[in-house]
């Protein structure tokens, strides 16, 4: 199979002794005896673990007598586990990882590729029962809130569609190559050359021609499974061959950042204009309640998606726990609207640090990719530097949200330590759940 890796397999004299002693001295007789598993391996769809499992064995033989290196061994392993474990059904714990936990020690900066805030709507299906309620909308303006907030949900999912497509393509084709250095390791004619050598470097050392048999026999039959495994997903990499090509071919990885930066600015639009229909449906004298339900929205989907304790805590249902009449007392009613707004305004500066440092992971993969390493120093300075501030920003909303907390909890306590203790618990409950 022609190779983008196309550098033949070359092992020098110091190289052949040391991998001679290998396995003259590393292989027991009942390894040698070894033909592979009996019967033909499992299909990697009825049983990915097993499948992998094989896998991973056939990727440390052919690094052990050094038909791949250990760095194209590791590709290509990542690149078999992410093709195998797309069709997987996801688990518990799967589920707990894909939305950060809710524990302090979840915070964490995801690495390239993960674009959960940029692809996020800023607007949900749900939101049309708050807009409705919030603004207190009539008969009439009701169903064209509706339909404003249901034709924003459209458009934003056609949008976030057309570059995760482009996504996948491109990951497809970074999948691809990464699986070449296998295929060429399979290969029957470099098999044929390595055991060449390695049969005329065990003769040189004087082992006996059963023991060089015996080695060769043990190759072979790992080799054979090894091919058979890879043959299992061929069909796999044809789908995803014929998808690029259906696509026009190669992705340009310029094309993919141009794509991202396409997305976040027709989420800045998107947004806008909704609000700004949404807008045209309030009563004169209503526009504060618009301002103060945006912030209540705001909060809400940013509470859903924070990665550490104290930055779920639902402030809005806390603060719906207390007794009108200590609510009143405590002088919330007139304070409620600029606490929520700082919390607001923290959660936009959370979502604008995330996407700055989606961008910048993917800046840095594409520049991995290209160069084959670590690449440019000044791209992975902005990448940290990014995911710094993403970090710093999320800090930011725990501690708006903790301060507010704390200081609703002050003020109530003068007036009703029992609301207090309401109050309290709703916000913990909420904010550091296990």
């Amino acid at each position: 199979m022609t190779s983008i890796f196309s550098t033949m397999i070359r092992i020098d004299r110091i190289q052949l002794m040391t991998l001679t002693c290998l396995l003259v001295f590393g292989l027991t007789s009942e390894g040698l005896a070894q033909k592979g598993p009996a019967g033909p391996p499992p299909p990697p769809q009825s049983d990915p673990e097993k499948f992998l499992a094989e896998l991973g064995g056939d990727l440390k033989m052919a690094v052990r007598v050094q038909a791949m290196s250990g760095e194209d061994a590791k590709a290509v392993w990542d690149a078999v586990s992410k093709l195998v474990g797309e069709d997987k059904e996801p688990n518990d714990e799967d589920a707990k990882e894909n939305t950060g936990g809710h524990l302090w020690y979840a915070m964490r900066v995801p690495d390239g590729g993960d674009f959960r805030t940029l692809l996020r709507p800023e607007f949900i299906r749900r939101d049309i029962e708050l807009v409705v309620d919030r603004l207190d909308l009539d008969d009439a303006t009701a169903p064209i809130a509706e339909s404003v907030l249901l034709d924003y949900e459209d458009a934003f999912e056609t949008e976030a569609s057309r570059f995760r497509e482009l996504l996948e393509l491109a990951a497809n084709e970074v999948e691809i190559a990464r699986l070449e250095p296998i295929f060429q390791a399979a290969d029957a004619s470099n098999q044929r050359a390595l055991e060449s050598r390695i049969a005329d470097g065990m003769a040189e050392r004087g082992v006996s021609d059963e023991k060089v048999r015996g080695t060769l026999d043990w190759i072979d039959s790992r080799m054979a499974g090894m091919r058979t495994r890879l043959a299992m997903l061929e069909p796999m990499v044809e789908r995803r061959r014929e998808r690029l090509a259906d696509a026009g071919g190669d992705i340009d990885a310029r094309a993919v950042i141009a794509a991202m930066n396409r997305m976040d600015q027709r989420r800045r639009e998107l947004r806008t204009a909704t609000v700004d229909s949404i807008a045209t449906l309030v009563e004169p004298g209503m526009e504060t309640s618009l301002e103060d339900l945006l912030d209540e929205i705001r909060i809400q989907h940013g509470m859903a998606d924070s990665r550490m304790g104290g930055a779920t805590t639902d402030i809005v249902a806390a603060l719906g726990s207390i007794d009108a009449a200590s609510y009143e007392a405590a002088g919330l009613a007139t304070d409620e609207p600029e606490m929520l707004r700082e919390i607001a305004l923290s959660f936009d500066a959370r979502t604008e640090a995330r996407i700055r440092r989606e961008k910048q992971a993917l800046e840095r993969s594409i520049e991995m990719s290209e160069s084959g390493g670590e690449g440019d120093s000044r791209i992975r300075e902005r990448l940290r530097n990014a995911a710094t501030a993403e970090l710093t920003a999320e800090l930011a909303v725990r501690d708006a949200i903790i301060g507010r907390v704390d200081l609703i909890r002050a003020r109530l306590e003068d007036v009703d330590p029992e609301s207090a203790a309401t109050f309290l618990d709703v916000a913990r409950r909420t904010g550091f759940r296990a």
